[in-house]
């Protein structure tokens, strides 16, 4: 074998060499480039979770002061009616008083 085509030979594998450490470059890139959109989506994904958990935590207690509110609401209702709720508000609002009452009046209360 003459020296020319032993320095063909050598420039092939070279060549060879190179081709494949620019794929085996190329495959470790393109790896590092998934791994690295895949963290990215996977941390907003996360946020995305957190965040609706947190508006539904803040849901859910509406929905509780609503529950509780209605409770109040439909025991107000049912005293409505009633003789003790009609006393009632012609007492507080109406200023009404029953025979035999006694009325005191602030005299430095101003109407």
């Amino acid at each position: 074998m003459t020296n020319n085509q032993r320095g063909q030979k050598i420039s092939k594998r070279r060549t060879t060499i190179k081709t494949i450490n620019l794929k085996q470059l190329l495959k470790i890139v393109g790896l590092i480039a998934l791994l690295l959109y895949l963290s990215v989506t996977l941390a907003e994904q996360q946020r995305q979770i957190n965040d609706n958990r947190q508006r539904t935590q803040e849901v859910m207690a509406q929905i509780e002061a609503a529950n509780l509110q209605t409770a109040i609401l439909e025991e107000e209702l049912a005293q409505v009616g009633t003789d003790e709720h009609i006393k009632r508000v012609a007492r507080e609002n109406l200023r009404l008083a029953l025979p035999g009452d006694i009325i005191i009046v602030d005299a430095g209360r101003a109407r």
